[in-house]
């Protein structure tokens, strides 16, 4: 990302900084070296008595931030003083190339969907469906994956952990994962030689985050 798109990425509006996650913080740091501009402790000092004092104190400001105490806050403080002075420095950034940058990178800004996915995995197709009978009569599919499964995830109850449609690189099985509710169990699928059953626990839908 060069440093134009640094500036348009950490725009300001209505004179707030707009700061996202550590990756941007690091942009931020990399440019202004890039340009030889620092923040002095003094300035850090003097924003922290400023904010400090609209909240009640540096404990309270530390709790509204939400980071692990004063040495997380001074580091999110400098950062953001850096970034006033970098777009100082590059001149203010309409809200016109704010939303052209948007519109142009809306996927930096999307977070996919993810699921959580359980799975058991045997090379038998008879006992594939032996446990798909045991699933549909109501028994825990974390306790099947234990008995029956011979993937890796077996010994977590076939727990899969949260994943993205692209964390699953066998097409047949994202084309199942893509179509399941959550609660739902797959039949077995045959997929790389073998019989997958998918459970999906839940979903954590994705979002693009408005301009």
């Amino acid at each position: 990302m060069s440093e134009d798109e640094v500036m348009r990425f950490a725009w300001t509006r209505m004179g707030k900084v707009v700061m996202r996650d550590l990756a941007d913080e690091i942009l931020i740091r990399q440019a202004a070296a890039a340009r030889g501009l620092k923040v002095a402790p003094a300035e850090v000092d003097e924003r922290v008595k400023e904010l400090a004092a609209a909240v009640g104190g540096e404990e309270a400001l530390v709790a509204k931030r939400g980071v692990a105490g004063m040495s997380a806050l001074r580091q999110q403080i400098e950062t953001e003083l850096l970034l006033a002075k970098l777009v100082e420095a590059h001149g203010r950034v309409t809200d016109a190339e704010a939303r052209e940058y948007y519109e142009a990178h809306k996927a930096t800004f999307t977070t996919p969907t993810r699921l959580h996915l359980f799975e058991i995995v045997t090379d038998e197709a008879e006992a594939a469906y032996q446990a798909r009978s045991r699933l549909a009569a109501g028994e825990a599919f974390e306790a099947i994956a234990r008995q029956v499964s011979s993937a890796a995830s077996a010994s977590s109850g076939g727990d899969l952990g949260w994943l993205t449609l692209d964390d699953i690189e066998n097409p047949v099985l994202r084309s199942v994962a893509a179509t399941l509710k959550p609660g739902e169990v797959s039949m077995p699928i045959l997929a790389k030689g073998k019989y997958y059953i998918y459970l999906l626990r839940e979903v954590s839908p994705g979002e693009t985050k408005p301009f």
